[in-house]
Protein backbone atom coordinates (compact mmCIF):
# COMPACT_ATOMS: atom_id res chain seq x y z
CA UNK A 1 0.00 0.00 0.00
CA UNK A 2 1.60 3.22 -0.41
CA UNK A 3 1.75 6.02 1.00
CA UNK A 4 -1.02 8.63 1.64
CA UNK A 5 0.22 11.82 1.47
CA UNK A 6 -3.18 12.93 2.87
CA UNK A 7 -2.43 10.75 6.15
CA UNK A 8 -3.03 13.29 9.09
CA UNK A 9 -1.05 9.72 10.87
CA UNK A 10 2.43 10.58 8.81
CA UNK A 11 4.74 12.94 9.73
CA UNK A 12 6.23 13.84 6.59
CA UNK A 13 9.10 15.83 8.49
CA UNK A 14 10.52 13.00 10.59
CA UNK A 15 12.80 10.16 8.90
CA UNK A 16 10.89 7.41 9.77
CA UNK A 17 7.38 6.65 9.16
CA UNK A 18 6.26 3.73 11.01
CA UNK A 19 2.64 2.82 10.84
CA UNK A 20 1.90 1.17 14.35
CA UNK A 21 3.50 0.10 17.88
CA UNK A 22 3.91 -3.57 17.35
CA UNK A 23 5.83 -5.37 20.68
CA UNK A 24 7.71 -4.22 23.12
CA UNK A 25 10.81 -6.33 25.12
CA UNK A 26 10.90 -6.17 28.75
CA UNK A 27 13.91 -7.33 30.98
CA UNK A 28 12.59 -8.84 34.01
CA UNK A 29 14.08 -10.97 36.94
CA UNK A 30 11.38 -12.43 38.33
CA UNK A 31 8.19 -15.14 37.40
CA UNK A 32 5.82 -13.23 38.87
CA UNK A 33 6.18 -10.61 35.50
CA UNK A 34 5.48 -13.53 33.63
CA UNK A 35 2.54 -14.20 36.03
CA UNK A 36 1.19 -10.87 35.74
CA UNK A 37 1.61 -10.58 31.88
CA UNK A 38 -0.60 -14.03 31.52
CA UNK A 39 -2.94 -13.68 34.56
CA UNK A 40 -3.74 -10.27 34.57
CA UNK A 41 -2.81 -8.67 30.75
CA UNK A 42 -4.25 -11.83 29.43
CA UNK A 43 -1.45 -12.29 26.71
CA UNK A 44 -0.55 -16.51 25.71
CA UNK A 45 2.62 -17.01 25.82
CA UNK A 46 3.76 -17.98 22.56
CA UNK A 47 6.95 -19.48 23.02
CA UNK A 48 9.98 -20.40 25.38
CA UNK A 49 13.36 -21.07 25.89
CA UNK A 50 16.51 -20.19 28.14
CA UNK A 51 14.40 -17.75 30.27
CA UNK A 52 13.14 -15.65 26.95
CA UNK A 53 9.46 -15.83 26.63
CA UNK A 54 7.26 -14.62 24.14
CA UNK A 55 3.35 -13.54 24.58
CA UNK A 56 0.89 -12.16 22.08
CA UNK A 57 -2.63 -11.30 22.14
CA UNK A 58 -5.27 -12.94 20.60
CA UNK A 59 -4.37 -12.24 16.24
CA UNK A 60 -0.79 -11.01 16.54
CA UNK A 61 2.68 -13.14 16.68
CA UNK A 62 3.86 -11.77 19.24
CA UNK A 63 3.60 -8.93 21.08
CA UNK A 64 5.90 -8.72 23.90
CA UNK A 65 9.45 -10.48 24.34
CA UNK A 66 10.90 -10.75 28.07
CA UNK A 67 14.34 -11.87 28.27
CA UNK A 68 16.03 -11.99 31.58
CA UNK A 69 17.06 -8.77 33.07
CA UNK A 70 20.81 -9.82 33.63
CA UNK A 71 21.03 -10.38 29.60
CA UNK A 72 20.84 -6.61 29.14
CA UNK A 73 21.96 -3.74 30.70
CA UNK A 74 19.11 -3.68 33.42
CA UNK A 75 15.42 -4.58 34.19
CA UNK A 76 12.55 -3.22 32.67
CA UNK A 77 11.81 -1.80 28.94
CA UNK A 78 14.75 -2.37 27.16
CA UNK A 79 12.72 -1.19 23.51
CA UNK A 80 10.07 -1.61 21.38
CA UNK A 81 8.89 -2.07 17.83
CA UNK A 82 7.60 0.31 14.86
CA UNK A 83 6.28 -1.61 11.82
CA UNK A 84 7.28 0.40 8.67
CA UNK A 85 4.71 -0.70 5.70
CA UNK A 86 6.88 -0.30 2.54
CA UNK A 87 10.01 -1.63 2.21
CA UNK A 88 10.95 1.35 -0.09
CA UNK A 89 10.23 3.98 2.50
CA UNK A 90 12.17 2.22 5.26
CA UNK A 91 15.24 2.23 2.73
CA UNK A 92 14.99 5.40 2.53
CA UNK A 93 14.51 6.78 5.81
CA UNK A 94 17.66 4.19 6.81
CA UNK A 95 19.57 6.68 4.21
CA UNK A 96 18.58 10.12 5.20
CA UNK A 97 19.37 8.73 8.68
CA UNK A 98 22.85 7.77 7.44
CA UNK A 99 23.15 11.07 5.39
CA UNK A 100 22.44 12.78 9.16
CA UNK A 101 25.05 10.74 10.69
CA UNK A 102 22.65 9.16 13.02
CA UNK A 103 24.13 6.10 14.40
CA UNK A 104 21.92 3.36 14.13
CA UNK A 105 22.28 -0.80 13.45
CA UNK A 106 20.90 -2.04 10.38
CA UNK A 107 19.85 -5.89 9.66
CA UNK A 108 18.83 -7.38 6.45
CA UNK A 109 17.60 -10.94 7.16
CA UNK A 110 15.44 -13.38 5.61
CA UNK A 111 12.40 -12.50 8.22
CA UNK A 112 12.90 -8.15 8.23
CA UNK A 113 14.93 -5.10 7.10
CA UNK A 114 15.25 -3.31 10.73
CA UNK A 115 17.08 -0.15 12.01
CA UNK A 116 17.44 0.44 15.64
CA UNK A 117 18.29 3.35 16.98
CA UNK A 118 18.50 4.95 20.43
CA UNK A 119 16.13 7.71 21.43
CA UNK A 120 17.70 10.52 23.73
CA UNK A 121 17.35 8.92 26.86
CA UNK A 122 18.77 5.26 25.40
CA UNK A 123 16.07 3.07 24.50
CA UNK A 124 16.44 1.11 22.03
CA UNK A 125 13.88 1.56 18.66
CA UNK A 126 13.08 -1.00 16.20
CA UNK A 127 11.51 0.44 13.02
CA UNK A 128 11.54 -2.43 10.63
CA UNK A 129 9.74 -3.79 7.49
CA UNK A 130 8.43 -7.57 7.68
CA UNK A 131 9.36 -9.90 4.51
CA UNK A 132 5.95 -12.06 4.74
CA UNK A 133 3.78 -12.32 7.86
CA UNK A 134 4.97 -10.56 10.83
CA UNK A 135 5.23 -13.57 13.07
CA UNK A 136 8.59 -14.78 15.09
CA UNK A 137 11.09 -16.73 12.93
CA UNK A 138 12.49 -17.95 16.38
CA UNK A 139 13.44 -16.56 19.79
CA UNK A 140 16.85 -13.91 20.05
CA UNK A 141 19.98 -15.58 21.37
CA UNK A 142 21.76 -13.32 24.14
CA UNK A 143 24.44 -11.32 22.89
CA UNK A 144 26.24 -8.37 24.20
CA UNK A 145 24.34 -5.29 24.88
CA UNK A 146 20.79 -4.74 24.52
CA UNK A 147 19.96 -4.92 20.43
CA UNK A 148 20.34 -8.79 20.58
CA UNK A 149 16.77 -8.57 21.46
CA UNK A 150 15.67 -7.14 18.14
CA UNK A 151 16.92 -10.52 16.01
CA UNK A 152 14.52 -12.34 14.31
Amino acid sequence: MPADPNDSRRVEGALFHPRRITRAVLAAETPAVEAFVTDVGGLTQVAEKEGISAYRAETTGYDLLIVPAATVPGAGLVGFSLLVEELDDLQRSIEAARDKGIEMRVADTQAKLSAVLRDPDGLAVEFYHPKGDDSMESLPVPGEGDLWVFQG
